[in-house]
């Protein structure tokens, strides 16, 4: 997997949305971003976007001297899971096909990104 042109937008979103979730002060903010832009810049595009996701959530966590900026995120979506495990574990008893349902909350726990999206549920599934 290689990064294609298309790809840098969202490096410059993920960048700004991973910031603005562990940060408050707009000129930190500022002040990293223009880090972070001149990373996406420098970066090889034969590289994967995992690697250059991986060089924009180190420098800010570099920056910010916090080993884990995330921990306050992970806390509310372990939290906001636990919260529908009930919920989820009725709808795979009660499916049709309980092991296709299993795998599929699996798949969707699995590929939840909060560089995406910091919100789900139990909906759609």
């Amino acid at each position: 997997m290689r990064t294609y042109l298309d790809c840098i937008p969202c490096f410059v979103r993920q960048g700004l949305s991973a910031l603005r979730e562990v940060c408050d002060d707009e000129q930190e903010i500022d002040r990293i971003l223009k880090l972070v832009l001149q990373e996406i810049a420098a970066f090889e595009r034969h590289k994967s976007p995992p690697e250059m996701a991986q060089a924009i959530h180190a420098l800010i966590r570099y920056e910010l001297g916090r080993v884990d900026p995330y921990h306050e995120i992970k806390q509310r979506s372990t939290q906001q899971a636990l919260e529908v495990v009930t919920d989820v574990r009725q709808r795979i008893a009660t499916s049709a096909q309980p092991f296709h349902t299993a795998v599929r909350y699996a798949i969707a726990g699995n590929i939840l990104d909060f560089a995406l999206a910091s919100r789900f549920g139990t909906r759609g599934i």
